[in-house]
């Protein structure tokens, strides 16, 4: 169940990729838009040699690497571990104006002297995970702020028309109430029935 959306669309590969869930669609856009340069790396769930349900997510930065990632995982994954394997690629990390400035942060929430803040962490052995959390935030930051978000159609390869299509559609959440198709079937609840005084006040909270 999305909720309320503008548009939907269901796509599948005419010719599936061997071994993949759904055809493969989501493999293929991941591919086209890593080999076009669209992206530089794709965040991938695979499985760890020793046991297929056990998720190993990577950054795939090829086309080996993405197809080695197909077919759903139904468990769990650390997906933002991989925030961690940027930051050590991209040298970010926490410095002591970082610690300052959140726990001044924390501080000021908690209507509390910082020095009182940082004692209590450290002495609770909570500073390793204030460190990720600023990790992280820094990690994502930098992304954001080097993202360069274009909407570019997809066109066929020579050849490959009757292999594969584009998919080009949005699915935004929207408050316009007018937006919400009417019932397609009449209401014929029976009058002064106990369901339709509990639609009725339903639709009135």
């Amino acid at each position: 169940y999305f909720g309320v959306h503008q548009q939907m669309m269901a796509a599948r590969k005419i010719e599936p990729i061997p071994g993949a869930q759904w055809t493969g669609i989501v493999s293929t856009i991941a591919i086209e838009m890593l080999e076009q340069g669209l992206v530089e790396g794709v965040v991938c769930v695979q499985n760890t040699p020793e046991d297929r349900f056990t998720p190993m997510p990577i950054i795939a930065r090829n086309r080996a690497e993405i197809l080695a990632a197909k077919v759903n995982k139904p468990t769990l994954s650390p997906n933002l571990s991989i925030l961690e394997q940027i930051a050590e690629e991209e040298g970010i990390d926490a410095d002591e104006a970082d610690y300052e400035a959140e726990v001044e942060l924390i501080a000021q929430q908690s209507d509390m002297p910082a020095r009182r803040v940082r004692a209590r962490l450290e002495r609770q052995g909570q500073m390793d995970a204030l460190r990720n959390q600023i990790v992280e935030r820094k990690v994502i930051q930098k992304i954001v702020e080097n993202a360069n978000v274009t909407e570019k159609k997809v066109t066929p390869k020579e050849g490959d028309e009757h292999n594969e299509f584009a998919v080009y559609h949005n699915v935004v959440p929207v408050k316009n109430t007018d937006a919400i198709p009417e019932a397609k079937y009449d209401d014929k609840t029976p009058k002064g029935s106990a369901e339709e005084k509990y639609t009725s006040k339903n639709t009135e909270e």
